[in-house]
């Protein structure tokens, strides 16, 4: 599920941005103390885009985009992304797209990347130190940061985002910070050589004029609580379940708890969630799931299993996600067309982690 941890920045890191370092051993001269030892000359650094390969053109297969890149890198296509890292794991550079639904300004899109950012990201806070950042003429933002990568050190990075139509556009540049000063100038070029293509939407959601405020539901017993938009509609609240919609669109978050009746409590969350898809597969047809993965629920530890299915008229995604705490299961569920499921995305990512399980006895009415 891409909001966990976005693919690409993840591995452009676990691939590498660090420094090969010269490990060649000199041996000390027995003989002849008195003699001056000359110091070995190590050579100097070069860029890793080296100007001896020729630099091709990539179009992702969604023509939603070009970019130049040099013949010798790897290139590791998504559908949302693409990575492109030089040979000797030294750094590179990544592109992102996205469809936002509506135009942003240029307050807005520096939300975006912050948010971003923030979700994105692998590094902890103190290990992350943002170096400058800049709002361009056209609206676009640029921002530097210095972040202590756990395998290779310090790295110094470069991102911006800007849109297009409704397409939001982030290119990510990353390398050691040895490499930094003598590589950023070609990686800025190749990273600058991006070209929006196809710009057309992806999705028809109805962009809505003025942001919607966020709101607090849950259920009628108080025992969790979620933040949701205030465009939204709630479909159903009850005493251990609500849920809520996005108007006009079958983009729906859910959320519940309920007690395991069953003597057996070992594994829970995942018989739990073994239980919703056996349930899912008897109402509709062609139901495919991913592997279950760990994923957190508020502060308990749980699973997560991505899914699709079909309805009578349209193809479904979604993603649920089980917690169990004594004896009690707790369930978030998204679905979504699978046509709006990178839009839909923007919306759940803040309202999962926004959930909250709470004790009905430390609340005071108001």
């Amino acid at each position: 599920m891409k909001y966990k941890v976005i693919y690409f920045v993840l591995l452009l890191f676990l691939t590498g941005c660090g420094e090969q370092r010269n490990t060649q051993s000199y041996a000390a001269t027995p003989s002849r103390p008195a003699a001056a030892v000359l110091p070995v000359a190590l050579p100097a650094p070069t860029s890793i885009v080296s100007d001896k390969v020729t630099i091709n053109q990539f179009v992702h297969s969604s023509s939603r985009f070009s970019i130049n890149y040099p013949d010798n890198w790897r290139v590791v296509e998504r559908s949302d992304s693409v990575l492109l890292v030089d040979p000797g794991d030294n750094g590179g550079y990544t592109v992102f797209f996205a469809e936002a639904a509506q135009h942003y300004d240029a307050n807005q899109l520096k939300q975006y990347l912050a948010q971003f950012m923030a979700e994105t990201l692998i590094y902890k806070p103190d290990n992350f130190t943002l170096l400058n950042e800049k709002q361009l003429p056209d609206g676009s933002t640029v921002a530097q940061f210095q972040a202590l990568d756990p395998t290779f050190g310090q790295t110094i990075n470069e991102v911006h985002i800007f849109q297009r139509e409704t397409i939001i556009f982030i290119v990510l540049i990353s390398t050691s910070q040895a490499q930094w000063s003598i590589s950023h100038p070609q990686l800025a070029a190749l990273a600058n050589s991006l070209m929006p293509l196809d710009t057309a939407p992806m999705v028809a959601v109805t962009a809505t004029p003025v942001p919607p405020t966020w709101l607090l539901t849950g259920p009628t017993s108080h025992e969790f609580a979620f933040l949701y938009p205030s465009d939204w509609q709630i479909l159903l609240q009850e005493a251990h379940l609500v849920s809520v919609r996005m108007p006009e669109t079958e983009i729906v978050f859910t959320a519940n708890n309920y007690v395991w009746a069953e003597d057996d409590q070992t594994n829970l969350a995942q018989k739990a969630a073994a239980t919703y898809l056996k349930k899912l597969k008897e109402k509709f047809a062609n139901v495919k799931e991913s592997p279950p993965a760990d994923f957190a629920v508020d502060t308990l530890d749980g699973v997560n299993i991505d899914f699709t299915y079909r309805t009578k008229k349209i193809d479904m995604a979604g993603s649920l996600i089980t917690a169990a705490a004594d004896g009690k299961i707790y369930q978030i569920i998204f679905t979504t067309p699978i046509t709006d499921y990178q839009a839909g995305l923007n919306w759940f990512n803040p309202m999962y982690q926004s959930f909250k399980i709470l004790n009905p006895a430390d609340i005071t009415p108001k």
